[in-house]
């Protein structure tokens, strides 16, 4: 299994502009924003991939808020 990294998003970013971002950057999927999560992006990372390397880079485009490793992931199994 890969990582599973959270993205926040900043209030009056485009979430499909920021999607198509974080795919070019690597991201195998984008999950999100739901209705439970409206600001937050659920991105899957393949095995292999630098997740701190992909965390810096995300950090710095426009309409991040936050990036963190998901919680869930290593508890829904």
């Amino acid at each position: 299994m890969g990582h599973r990294i959270n993205v926040g998003i900043a209030a009056g970013t485009d979430a499909g502009s920021l999607t198509r971002a974080l795919r070019s950057a690597g991201a195998e999927s984008v999950q999100g924003p739901s209705t439970e999560l409206p600001d937050v992006l659920i991105v899957s990372l393949a095995n292999g991939r630098d997740v701190d390397d992909f965390a810096r880079q995300v950090r710095q485009f426009p309409g991040v808020r936050y990036v963190e490793r998901d919680a869930w992931q290593f508890t829904q199994q």
